[in-house]
């Protein structure tokens, strides 16, 4: 008797989930072409070389389940990258920098949001207000404690996740004067998009947030950092500059930082950070 060779069982679920990402890879092409509301089921069905009653039969709700797994894919993608940047930092302060610095090359870097902002700014601030923006910071929380609380009592690792969650979306929608906007590619300036970053972190958290974590240093019981001794702004061996240098900005005396932590959104008085 000849044997007859049986094809491998067909994975259904790896199958939707290709034609699944096939179909966000080209709604990203077309919300970046033309913007979401311009941007239709037959557009997106074309681009991905699918009829439109496949694309439905992924998506049932069509163009509005599309646009919410962009923003999961994009969100998916966003955190991972962030986590391996904060991951490699040795200190608070670096942490900072380096994840907001990240954070801000991702979202100047994205086609899509770009064109949006100039666009189509609508679409994305309604994701910004109100209940939407505190499930997104309600979010960063979640992935960005743990982190933060190597340095800090879960209780300031918290409210520091949702104080950085909040600038950075702040300055993402509307940069401030002194910094600009990002540049494009083919930016005359020369500038790249990792300098403008690098250079806004480096402003932002020495102005804003060293002062606040120094003033918590020393802490006790419940608010105390973690661990013994005073919070591990830097990393081991690396001396910290002299009051006045690295970018410090002294506080008044009497004053307590982490009393007034921003707890509001916009925070307008963020974007008068002197520049250099």
């Amino acid at each position: 008797m000849t044997d007859v060779a049986v094809p491998p069982a067909r994975d259904s679920g790896t199958e939707r989930r290709s034609l699944e990402g096939r179909i966000v890879e080209a709604a990203l092409r077309c919300f970046g072409r033309w913007g979401v509301t311009k941007t239709t089921v037959d557009d997106i069905a074309r681009d991905a070389g699918i009829s439109r009653a496949t694309v439905y039969r992924a998506f049932p709700n069509g163009r509005d389940s599309i646009l919410d797994a962009v923003v999961d894919r994009q969100r998916d993608q966003f955190f991972d990258t962030l986590a391996r940047v904060v991951t490699a930092s040795s200190g608070l302060e670096e942490l900072l920098t380096n994840g907001m610095s990240q954070a801000w090359r991702e979202l100047a870097g994205d086609e899509v949001l770009a064109f949006l902002l100039e666009h189509e700014p609508e679409v994305v601030l309604r994701n910004l207000a109100f209940e939407r923006l505190e499930s997104l910071i309600a979010l960063c929380r979640e992935v960005l404690t743990p982190y933060l609380a190597q340095w800090l009592c879960s209780e300031r690792a918290s409210r520091l996740a949702e104080w950085a969650t909040r600038v950075v979306v702040s300055y993402a929608v509307a940069p401030p004067d002194w910094i600009g906007a990002p540049p494009s590619s083919g930016s005359a300036s020369g500038e790249t998009i990792e300098e403008w970053a690098d250079e806004l972190a480096a402003a932002v958290v020495p102005t804003f947030f060293l002062p606040v974590l120094r003033c918590w240093e020393g802490g006790s019981g419940e608010d105390a950092p973690r661990g013994s001794g005073a919070i591990a702004l830097r990393g081991a061996g690396e001396p910290s500059p002299p009051d006045g240098q690295g970018g410090r900005v002294p506080t008044e005396p009497g004053t307590a930082p982490n009393d007034v932590l921003p707890v509001s959104y916009p925070q307008t008085t963020l974007h008068e950070v002197p520049h250099g």
